[in-house]
């Protein structure tokens, strides 16, 4: 082999792996960038909860440093809020949102039982266990009406079980007979009182 055909040689060896190490980098960037791109598509959705939280903490301190109930009215209250005279009509509310919306999307509600919170001037934090059955499409679409739907509802807590005498051969899928327990919790509020 001569050195022109050994130099050649080399060339082509460089050449294919200066080739591979620009793919690289580029499939490289290109995976670097999807995290990023998917930050975009949800950005103005994060912006929007980001405002509501920002609202609803600020009208907890102002009230709380004030020691003056919270001036939330008809008019002005964010949709985020659960509407009752008192906490225990707030947490009926809340119940009863619950409950439509499972018989919406075809859950059946078990149970429901409210568990303690907080109330301070006018606001308060409202708490539910909830226990429901119905199939895998359902508990989705119960799910996408919580937590997309006004007031604001967040599922802190969820199980989800099937029946344990499932057989094989039965004509019903463990997916269509799910029971599902979750824990919510949302802020009701009614305003000063006088």
């Amino acid at each position: 082999m001569s050195a022109v055909e050994r130099k050649s040689r080399f060339s082509r060896q460089g050449l294919i792996g200066m080739g591979l190490i620009v793919v690289g980098v580029m499939a490289v960037a290109g995976i670097a960038s999807v995290p990023f791109l998917w930050q975009q598509s949800i950005q103005p959705d994060l912006d929007e909860s980001r405002r509501m939280l920002a609202l609803i903490e600020q009208k907890i301190k102002d009230a709380e440093k004030n020691k003056t109930p919270l001036a939330v009215t008809e008019a002005n209250a964010p949709q985020a809020f659960v509407e009752g005279g008192t906490a225990g009509l707030a947490t009926a509310s809340l119940q009863r949102i619950m409950v439509d919306r499972a018989n919406e999307v075809g859950m059946r509600v078990l149970k429901v039982q409210p568990l303690p919170g907080e109330a301070v001037n006018g606001l308060a934090r409202l708490r539910l266990d909830i226990e429901t059955s119905g199939s895998l499409e359902s508990l989705r679409s119960y799910l996408l009406a919580i937590e997309a739907g006004a007031p604001l509802i967040f599922v802190r807590e969820i199980h989800i079980s099937t029946p344990a005498d499932t057989e094989v051969g039965d004509t019903q899928y463990p997916s269509e007979s799910l029971t599902v327990s979750l824990q919510v919790e949302a802020f009701g509020w009614w305003g000063a009182q006088s």
